[in-house]
């Protein structure tokens, strides 16, 4: 007797608040019917909404880069010999003109003295031939070997005061050495590698660009640009690839900062946000989107008559306060609260409901 008393209450119960739903008077717990209200009013959903209007915002195409230096070479010795002195470590900053290395140059001297003074040999010995030449005591193919003897000497002498002059190898531009190639006691030759050097003068960002994206971007083209510590920094677009990768079908693009970094990195990742064509767009709780039947995300809202409309939505930007949606009239009775409870096309009764989400 006991559970059938149990169960008459459970229906009763079920049955009171099934009336209470269908009369209006429950929409998420909430909002009670309108004192007075007639009774197909009263019959029909609550929802609330609150009156917005769109405003203008400025979006930004967003790009994933990577920083790279304005160049990067690697020094090379154009003569041999032993390394005497190598003054500065990787890591470390130099200046247009500082010693890189320095090579043994002992017995250039002499040798160039030497080779000097064969050089003027060769030239008496080439001008007795003119003469006796011109005498009838010799002939033409005598002059010539004497001839090139002296180019000869010429060469070797000009060959020793080259090597002389390119001992000592120097920095051709300020940068940052980011590899030492040879230590002091090695014997390296001609066209050896000596140290990597690197210029960070103008930090460059390098991007990958879409072709739907990059008649966005034209040379001279100013962008924020994020870097991967966090340095927030001004970049000016400076080249833009004429062809595309034919298996990406990107366009890369290139910026330059200008600015000091405090700490230049090349290979690191860095962030592009170019400005677009201002928008008008609604600022809203991304808790109010919702999906139709056909899985396109929008929000809903009401008519001036009162019937529930679903608007799809573009969204074009994401805070940490809400979100930016573009698609929806520039003036709109949004719902707020209760768009899970009514559906297109029906009749509803607004309320006034909170206030949005406060734009940034």
């Amino acid at each position: 007797m006991k559970i059938r008393i149990g169960v008459v209450l459970a229906w009763v119960l079920t049955l009171s608040v099934t009336a209470w739903i269908w009369s209006g008077v429950f929409l998420r717990g909430e909002i009670a019917p309108e004192v007075g209200a007639s009774a197909p009013t009263a019959l029909l959903p609550r929802v609330q909404t609150e009156i917005m209007h769109a405003e203008s915002v400025i979006q930004y195409l967003t790009l994933n880069a990577q920083t790279a230096a304005k160049r990067s070479i690697t020094v090379k010795s154009e003569t041999g010999g032993k390394v005497l002195k190598v003054p500065f470590a990787k890591g470390e900053r130099v200046e247009r003109g500082d010693l890189l290395a320095r090579l043994d140059t002992t017995d250039l001297p002499a040798r160039i003295a030497a080779s000097k003074a064969l050089e003027k040999q060769r030239l008496q010995e080439y001008l007795s031939t003119e003469k006796l030449v011109k005498q009838g005591f010799q002939n033409a193919s005598q002059s010539a070997a004497s001839l090139a003897q002296l180019e000869q000497a010429k060469a070797q002498t000009l060959g020793l005061e080259y090597q002389l002059a390119y001992t000592d190898i120097r920095a051709p531009f300020d940068g940052v050495i980011n590899r030492s190639l040879v230590e002091a006691g090695s014997v390296i030759r001609n066209g050896d590698p000596v140290v990597e050097l690197v210029d960070f003068s103008t930090l460059k960002v390098i991007t990958d660009v879409s072709e739907n994206d990059i008649a966005y971007i034209a040379i001279g083209q100013t962008a924020s640009i994020e870097l991967v510590q966090g340095e927030q920094l001004v970049g000016i677009a400076t080249y833009i690839d004429t062809m595309a990768n034919a298996a990406t079908r990107t366009f890369s693009v290139e910026f330059e900062i200008n600015q000091p970094v405090d700490r230049p990195l090349a290979g690191a990742s860095a962030v592009v946000k170019l400005p677009l064509k201002p928008k008008f767009a609604h600022f809203v709780s991304p808790a109010l989107l919702i999906l139709d039947d056909d899985g396109e995300l929008g929000l809903k809202a009401l008519s001036d008559d009162g019937f529930v409309m679903f608007h799809n939505i573009d969204i074009i930007e994401s805070t940490p306060q809400g979100i930016w949606v573009a698609g929806l009239p520039e003036r709109v009775h949004l719902i707020t609260v209760g768009q899970g409870f009514v559906t297109t096309g029906q009749k509803a009764v607004a309320v006034a409901g909170a206030k949005p989400a406060q734009s940034r």
